[in-house]
């Protein structure tokens, strides 16, 4: 009996040490270049947890085929390191840069965004290593920035290991990381966001395969959204969103209290629309049943919205496209 269960160990180890562990070597270094593209989240589902489950997720689908690109590189290339004086890394988008401190996990600090140093009270980290299926991490963070006030919680769990198959790839030995994500706002603007994301990942990539998020936001009414992204390196067969919803917005910028919106394609269907703010927020919603093919001009009031920078995103089963925005 205690040979066959020797025997039977030695046959287990295998399969333990197939299972994929999170290490310091996917911590980001100077050079990195972390690359994406945005997927179409349409029929989105995030699929089991678990061991040994199998992802399948031919439908994927580039929102664009646009790559959104990321580079790392030393605090000393910055001009802002009397801001983040104990970052080691800096994440630069071309837009923003987000500053790092990853001595022994990946800690965020915060970023900055034009000139503004956003310095988070209490940094945020999202994982500990080594971490592995049924590894679990918690933290809390505060931020305070243009009397905005922002405390949260983010939870994040090995929640699942298996193969994960998108068009013209199939990774064997992924972990699925969960990250749970609860944000309250007070201050200038209140509500909360709660926000899921799955990142699968493996020996592939130091960064993820792929990630999948939903997202319910309680700010002036409640809005769930679905986003998604795949790594740019395993993008090769995965097709561009054929089918984008063309249209119009004038006067633009506007200070009307109305705006109209001409319709050029994806006519006779379902179509939402969502103002997202500057920081991601959907602020205001409108769904319509349809757009008549004889009249395609829609008519929608921002009487109810404050001056800014808007995006607006259009959204039909078949397609979607992002404008911007002004409100004056």
């Amino acid at each position: 009996m205690k040979k066959l269960l020797f025997i039977y160990l030695i046959a287990l180890c295998p399969i333990i040490k197939a299972q994929y562990t999170l290490t310091s070597s996917i911590k980001p270094a100077v050079g990195d270049i972390q690359s994406s593209m945005s997927i179409d989240t349409t029929g989105l589902v995030f699929g089991t947890s678990g061991t040994n489950q199998i992802w399948n997720f031919p439908w994927v689908n580039a929102q664009t085929s646009s790559v959104y690109s990321s580079t790392f590189m030393p605090l000393s290339s910055t001009s802002y390191s009397t801001c983040f004086s104990n970052a080691t890394i800096v994440k630069y988008d071309g837009t923003t840069y987000g500053f790092y401190n990853t001595a022994t996990t990946i800690d965020y600090l915060g970023s900055v965004s034009g000139t503004s140093c956003n310095v988070l009270q209490n940094s945020n980290s999202f994982v500990t290593f080594p971490f592995s299926y049924g590894s679990n991490y918690s933290d809390t963070y505060v931020d305070n920035f243009n009397g905005l006030n922002t405390s949260g919680t983010v939870t994040t769990s090995g929640d699942a290991t298996g193969t994960l198959n998108i068009p013209n790839f199939s990774f064997n030995n992924v972990l699925r990381v969960k990250v749970v994500t609860h944000i309250v706002f007070s201050g200038s603007l209140s509500g909360t966001i709660d926000q899921v994301t799955y990142d699968y990942f493996s020996s592939n990539s130091k960064f993820y395969l792929l990630s999948l998020s939903s997202q319910t936001s309680v700010i002036s009414g409640t809005t769930i959204s679905k986003f998604g992204s795949v790594n740019a390196s395993f993008s090769t067969g995965i097709k561009e969103n054929l089918n984008p919803v063309s249209f119009s917005i004038y006067p633009n910028p506007s200070s009307l209290g109305e705006i109209y919106l001409l319709f050029q394609n994806n006519l006779n269907e379902k179509t939402d629309i969502f103002f997202v703010n500057s920081i991601g927020q959907t602020i205001k919603t409108v769904s319509l049943k349809e757009i008549n093919y004889q009249n395609p001009v829609v008519s929608i009031s921002t009487v109810d919205m404050s001056p800014g920078i808007y995006f607006m995103k259009v959204k039909t089963d078949k397609g979607e496209s992002i404008k911007k925005i002004i409100l004056q």
